[in-house]
């Protein structure tokens, strides 16, 4: 995500997400240099051996991914106008 940004840092952390690195000045926007963060979330225990592939299963806990991802969508549209 593009930083700075602390309400999606803030959705992202309160969906379970941790940063594993970020990214200074890689994307020009408007005008700036920003910086771009990369996050996690764990979507599964370990397995061992891990499970056949297949489709792709709802997230355990996230029943309403597609309204997350429209608001944030909606609320990220100013920005990148």
């Amino acid at each position: 995500m593009t930083l700075p940004n602390d309400a999606n840092v803030g959705l992202h952390r309160a969906m379970g997400f941790e940063p594993v690195g970020t990214y200074r000045r890689i994307g020009w926007n408007h005008g700036t240099w920003d910086d771009v963060a990369w996050v996690q979330r764990t979507l599964a225990t370990a397995q061992d051996p891990p499970a056949e592939p297949g489709d792709v299963p709802m997230v355990p806990g996230w029943p309403h991914v597609d309204r997350i991802i429209t608001v944030w969508v909606t609320i990220s549209a100013g920005r990148w106008q």
